[in-house]
């Protein structure tokens, strides 16, 4: 009987080993699949050149869309601040509502040009989010 235990103990060790190895594989092969087949997501972006301009000022809103050149408002509402933003992606308008600080907002001046570092609220919706920094600069071209 003795011998028997043994036996029934070395094939119940076998399972366990079987039944962890093919959860660790399975595991695996669903990371892998996912990153190779599963929805890429986009938490943030990079403006191009855009202009910081009135809301008012009509002239340079209809030239930025006739170009397709980003613009973009600095509004403030209820002591909270907001770029208001209108880019283009492809030919199509892309626009977006981004929070920012009161530092970023005043450092931001009407006429001028920048380019945002923007990080998105949520990745399935690129309209809403904030401002992580402001450049006066490209940063493509440091």
């Amino acid at each position: 009987m003795v011998k028997g235990d043994r036996k029934m103990r070395a094939v119940s060790r076998d399972r366990f080993k079987l039944l962890f190895i093919s959860i660790a594989l399975l595991a695996g092969l669903f990371v892998i699949g996912n990153l190779a087949f599963g929805k890429g997501k986009v938490t943030g972006m990079y403006t191009s050149g855009t202009k910081v301009v009135k809301i008012d000022d009509i002239e340079t809103i209809n030239r930025s869309k006739k170009y397709n050149t980003p613009y973009a408002h600095k509004v403030k509402e209820n002591d909270k601040f907001y770029l208001k933003y209108f880019g283009f992606q492809g030919g199509q308008p892309k626009n977006g509502t981004f929070t920012m600080t009161s530092e970023q907002y005043e450092e931001l001046i009407e006429g001028k040009e920048y380019w945002f570092d923007i990080e998105y609220d949520n990745p399935d919706d690129d309209s809403l989010g904030k401002v992580k920094k402001v450049y006066k600069e490209d940063v493509m071209k440091r």
